[in-house]
């Protein structure tokens, strides 16, 4: 009996437990199923899902650039922003001055010049006061501290100095009035070498040198080294070896000289007709002495050539400082062991005779105190050009000044032959030597068609004019080139290459053909005429034109 009732527990049990399998068994169907139908929609899912996620990334790409233009639209209104409060506070601030900075006290604070008030004030914290350059311009916020620095001024009076103070960085200056004032120099001046007419630009309201202003003097110039030489020039012999022995070895051997105790002229007078060589001899000197400084391992000098009429000005003392400033240049030249060559053309038409003309006295006065100012420096050397040597000023002419004058004549037959040579053989070396006789054969002969006039005197004698008294050596240089021309321009069209004679006597009918030309290009005082009353001068006639009297007053 308990046998059977366990035997029944038993298939009640493994009834259930088969029950609960075919459960599990059709649970498990319906999963299968369930798995089929969702594999077999899975393609079309992930299909939406890869639509989805590309729709996905292109509204996140939109969305991105529509977050960087809204942050650069942010940024651009927040720069604005900032601009406009930089501007509405520039506009509604206090107004900011200006000052000049005179000091640094050491101590955080410094001296300025403003308003016409000497201030001490203070420094913001971005500046550095070591910086800071008295005379220099800062800029100053409402409560007078120094917010920004700026620049030394470029604008303010012209005072004219005149000596500096001793051990001092302070200096006299004259003023506009001509009236003595004390000013500072700024830093940037202190080591700067001034000299008496040297114009400086001032603040006036505060007493500081801003700047030195550079002095241009008009008809002073420096000079290219010409490239003429002692050889490529004739009929002046006699000159020249006085030039190189005035000037030319003393400039070479000044030291030696001075050991020996020799000391030269530091100044020379050329004197001569209008176009007799002055201008070439001086241009000669300047090469010979470049020549020497080069072979001597020396600096080339330096030309000044200065355009003397130039240097006279209606303003008081304008005048004299035009004559210092060449002075002072040679001087600074000297000291640092360069030669030097001054040379002033048209020496009468300012160191006339004093009392005459319209040139001051007082620059007669500054030429002799500048000419003693350079007697200690023998690399200096002035020469003065003039063809009125009798006009200028006695007081110039003594030793120690221009103490050496050297006569330039007019060219005579020989001369000319030389100068003719000597040109001609740049154009026709075979025939330079024929042709220059030819030339001087028709210009200095005595004869009938080279009278070009005649002197009436007070006595009623004559005395006939010819072409060869009024010659000099540019008209004989103009004759050979205009002789050269037109044999180029024969050339050019087929014929000769030659100079003729034809050519020759064209050339002198064309440059000397004028009587009155000629008589007007020559000094009254250069005729070679008697010293005697003249009552007239009347032109010769000769072919193309007709002679007539003309006053001695207007030739």
């Amino acid at each position: 009996m308990a046998n059977h009732d366990a035997d029944d527990r038993r298939v009640a049990e493994l009834l259930m437990e088969n029950d609960g399998l075919h459960e599990q068994v059709a649970f498990l169907e319906e999963e299968v199923a369930t798995l089929r139908q969702r594999l077999l929609e899975a393609p079309r899912q992930i299909e939406v899902a890869e639509t989805r996620l590309t729709e996905t990334r292109e509204t996140l790409t939109l969305v991105t650039d529509q977050n960087e233009r809204l942050v650069a639209t942010l940024r651009e209104a927040r720069d604005q922003i900032i601009a406009l409060k930089e501007e509405l506070d520039r506009v509604t601030g206090p107004p900011l001055g200006f000052g000049i900075f005179l000091a640094d006290r050491g101590d955080g604070s410094a001296e300025v010049f403003t308003g016409g008030r000497k201030l001490r004030v203070s420094y913001e914290t971005d500046i550095d006061p070591g910086k800071l350059r008295s005379g220099q311009e800062v800029m100053l916020n409402e409560a007078l501290n120094i917010v920004e620095a700026r620049w030394v001024p470029s604008t303010g009076e012209l005072y004219t100095f005149t000596r500096a103070l001793p051990h001092e960085d302070r200096i006299i200056a004259l003023n506009h009035s001509g009236e003595k004032e004390v000013l500072k120099l700024t830093h940037q001046l202190k080591d700067i070498h001034m000299t008496e007419g040297d114009l400086l630009l001032v603040d006036g309201r505060a007493g500081v040198v801003l700047e030195r202003i550079p002095v241009d003097i008009e008809g002073l110039s420096e000079r290219k080294i010409p490239g003429v030489t002692w050889d490529s020039i004739g009929g002046l012999e006699g000159q020249v070896q006085t030039l190189r022995a005035l000037a030319e070895i003393p400039l070479r051997y000044a030291n030696r000289l001075c050991e020996m105790g020799v000391h030269g002229q530091n100044g020379i007078l050329l004197s001569g007709p209008i176009g007799c060589g002055k201008t070439l001899l001086v241009n000669a000197l300047a090469n010979a002495v470049a020549a020497n400084a080069e072979m001597d391992g020396e600096d080339p000098p330096i030309f000044l050539d200065i355009s003397t009429p130039h240097l006279l000005d209606k303003y008081v003392g304008e005048t004299e400082k035009a004559v210092r400033v060449p002075f002072e240049r040679a001087r600074a030249e000297a000291s640092a062991g360069r030669r030097v060559i001054m040379l002033f053309t048209e020496f009468d038409a300012l160191f006339n005779l004093r009392g005459r003309g319209d040139s001051p006295g007082s620059a007669v006065s500054e030429f002799a105190a500048d000419m003693d100012g350079i007697a200690p420096f023998r690399h200096i050397l002035v020469i003065g050009e003039t063809n009125r040597e009798d006009l200028v000023d006695p007081s110039l002419l003594r030793h120690g000044r221009l103490g050496q004058h050297v006569r330039i004549p007019r060219p005579d037959a020989k001369a000319a032959r030389e100068i003719l040579v000597r040109q001609l053989r740049l154009m026709d070396p075979d025939s330079a030597p024929d042709l220059a006789n030819s030339i001087v054969e028709q210009l200095y002969a005595p004869a009938e068609q080279n009278a070009i006039a005649e002197v009436c005197y007070g006595d009623s004698s004559n005395q006939v004019l010819y072409v060869r008294d009024f010659l000099t050596g540019s008209a004989l240089r103009a004759v050979a080139l205009r002789a050269a021309e037109l044999a180029a321009l024969r050339n050019i069209t087929g014929g000769l290459k030659e100079i003729t004679l034809t050519d020759i006597i064209q050339a002198i009918h064309y440059e000397v053909s004028d009587p009155e030309q000629l008589l007007l290009m020559t000094q009254k005082r250069d005729w070679p005429v008697r010293d005697e009353q003249i009552q007239s001068v009347r032109t010769l006639s000769r072919p193309g034109y007709a002679g007539r009297v003309v006053s001695w007053e207007n030739t």
